[in-house]
C-alpha cells in the first residue's frame, strides 16, 4: 500500500509572531483552532480555517516553549524560559494562575485528562508534578 502524499502547497499561514514559533497545538475534539507559543514572549490563538489571529496572550517575561490545552478547551497551560507555568483562561484572556520556582527553562508542559493535575518537564533532569486547585508550595512530586 503506497502512503498517501503529503500536500505540496500552503494551506494557511498563521503570521503574526515577531521571532521564531517554538510551539504549535491544534485544540482538542472538533475544535478549529491552533495555540502557537514563541520567541516574542506571547501565545496566540488562531483560527485554523482562515489564518486570523484571535487573540494574543502575554505574560511572559522570557521565550514561550511549551503549551498543552485541556480537552474541553477551556483554559491552557505555557512555559517557557522564565522558569514559570502560566495557567489561563481562554475565554478571558487572563491568567488565572503562575507557578514560578522552577530550577530552570521549562521545555514542557502537560495536563492530566481533567486538567486537574499539570506536569512541567524542567531543565535539565527534573520533571515537577502540580495539582492546579492547590497553593505553589502543594508540590505533588518532583521527579
Amino acid at each position: 500500500m503506497v502512503p498517501p502524499l503529503l500536500p505540496r502547497s500552503v494551506y494557511v499561514s498563521l503570521d503574526g509572531h515577531k521571532g521564531p514559533v517554538n510551539v504549535a497545538r491544534y485544540a482538542k475534539g472538533s475544535a478549529k483552532y491552533i495555540l502557537t507559543g514563541g520567541q516574542d514572549r506571547t501565545v496566540r490563538l488562531w483560527n485554523a480555517s482562515h489564518g486570523g489571529e484571535i487573540k494574543t496572550f502575554a505574560a511572559h517575561g522570557y521565550e514561550v516553549l511549551s503549551i498543552t490545552v485541556s480537552h474541553d478547551n477551556a483554559k491552557f497551560a505555557s512555559s517557557g524560559g522564565d522558569r514559570s507555568v502560566f495557567l489561563w483562561d481562554v475565554a478571558t484572556g487572563v491568567t488565572t494562575r503562575r507557578i514560578a520556582g522552577h530550577m530552570g527553562k521549562i521545555y514542557a508542559v502537560e495536563f492530566n485528562e481533567d486538567a486537574t493535575v499539570v506536569a512541567s518537564g524542567v531543565s535539565p533532569f527534573s520533571i515537577v508534578i502540580l495539582q492546579e486547585n492547590h497553593q505553589a508550595q502543594d508540590l505533588l512530586t518532583r521527579l
